[in-house]
Order: C-alpha cells, then sequence, then structure tokens
C-alpha cells in the first residue's frame, strides 16, 4: 500500500512539473516577444509631440509605441523588496534610456508610466534602496552595479539620494515607475538622471502621476496611450 501511495505522489509531481514546464516556456517566450516588439517601436520612432490628444511624429502623422505599462503586485519580504524594486528600474532604463530622440523635448516633458507596482505586505524598503544601486551587480552580462548601468553617482539629482534611501510605499497603494523625458526638475524627485539625454526616472505615486505636469503615457493594451 505505501508504495502505491509513494508511486501516486510521485506521479502527481511529475505531472505538475510537466504541466508547469510549457507554461513556463510560453511566458517567456511571450515576454521575449513583447520587449523586441517595444524595442523596435522605439527603433523606429522619434522627435514624437502631442497632437490633437495623440502622438504624432514632426510630420504629423499618428505613432505607436507598442511598450505596455506592467502591473505588479508583490508581496515579498521587507528584504526581497529592495531588489525586486531595483530590478524593475533596471529593467525600465534598459527598454528606454537609449531613446533619447524619443520625445521632442522642446514642446514639454513627456512621462511614460513603465511599471506600476503595488506592494500588499510591507510599506518600507528594508535596504536603503540607492545602496543598493551602488553596491549590487545588475541583471547584465557586464558586471557592473545597476548605479553604474544608469550612468554612475553623477547622475543622480540633488536631494534624491537622501529621498529614496527613506522612501516609503503606502501599502496596497500602487506606485509608478517612470521614465520622464525633458528637464522638469520633479521638484527633486529624480531618482536617475542623465544631463546628455534628458532622460530620467523616478517613482511617484500612480494615482498622482498628474500633478507631475508632464504629458504622461500609460500602455494598458499593447500600446501607449495619452494620458491627458
Amino acid at each position: 500500500m505505501m508504495k502505491w501511495m509513494i508511486a501516486a505522489v510521485m506521479m502527481v509531481t511529475i505531472l505538475v512539473v510537466l504541466l508547469w514546464i510549457p507554461k513556463s516556456i510560453t511566458n517567456a517566450a511571450e515576454e521575449s516577444a513583447e520587449r523586441a516588439a517595444c524595442k523596435k517601436s522605439l527603433e523606429i520612432a522619434s522627435d514624437i509631440k502631442i497632437l490633437a490628444g495623440s502622438m504624432a511624429d514632426k510630420m504629423g502623422n499618428s505613432v505607436t509605441i507598442d511598450c505596455p505599462t506592467k502591473y505588479i503586485e508583490t508581496s515579498s519580504a521587507k528584504e526581497e523588496l529592495t531588489e525586486e524594486v531595483s530590478d524593475y528600474l533596471y529593467d525600465c532604463w534598459d527598454l528606454f534610456s537609449k531613446s533619447a530622440n524619443l520625445f521632442n523635448q522642446r514642446t514639454g516633458t513627456y512621462c511614460i508610466i513603465c511599471k506600476s507596482v503595488t506592494i500588499n505586505n510591507a510599506d518600507r524598503l528594508e535596504e536603503a534602496l540607492v545602496d543598493y544601486l551602488k553596491s549590487r551587480k545588475a541583471p547584465s552580462a557586464s558586471g557592473i552595479t545597476y548605479l553604474e548601468s544608469f550612468g554612475g553617482v553623477v547622475n543622480l539629482a540633488k536631494g534624491a539620494e537622501q529621498k529614496y534611501n527613506f522612501y516609503s510605499f503606502t501599502r496596497g497603494s500602487p506606485t509608478a515607475i517612470i521614465v520622464a523625458f525633458g528637464t522638469l526638475n520633479f521638484n527633486g524627485q529624480h531618482l536617475i538622471f542623465d544631463d546628455s539625454t534628458g532622460i530620467g526616472m523616478l517613482m511617484h505615486p500612480y494615482n498622482d502621476v498628474s500633478s507631475l505636469g508632464c504629458y504622461s503615457f500609460e500602455g494598458r493594451s499593447t500600446s501607449l496611450e495619452y494620458k491627458r
């Protein structure tokens, strides 16, 4: 009887693994294809401005950016939260930081909501975020730290280091990870900013993005859409 029970448990375990692997492979393939489509659309588009409430190029033609916003909920323990947030920042920077000519920054500042992160069971980063970005290696083959991949310490806006060393999330309320194109100061809220490209990143309460005063975009389906 015991042998039959062990065999049954093993069979169930094998079936679960066999069912999980194809789903995992499919999800990875979909994520890779979505990322490739986003990068391709960013390579093609340039000098975008707002025309009649929509994105348009300098000739007035409609432009589509296939980079949907990611809506993430996490229940990670506090000690894991800093790493997760660092990875989210790195992912957004990796996607958009090479697109300095994407928007016509002479016509205003543009904000893309790259991710919306909701923390369910922790309301504070366990480790100082900036310290983590300075000391830990980013998830890339280069072997450099997160901060080095963002361009180095010099790109931290004045006051940002102190702000983000004590950054708090409101439990259950989404926080937007925003990629900003333009020189708007955001009252010192930039976590990362590159003067040479005018591209920066900040985190801000998702439900209060409109207060930043930039043209903001969000992709609830597959493409970014102008929010206001």
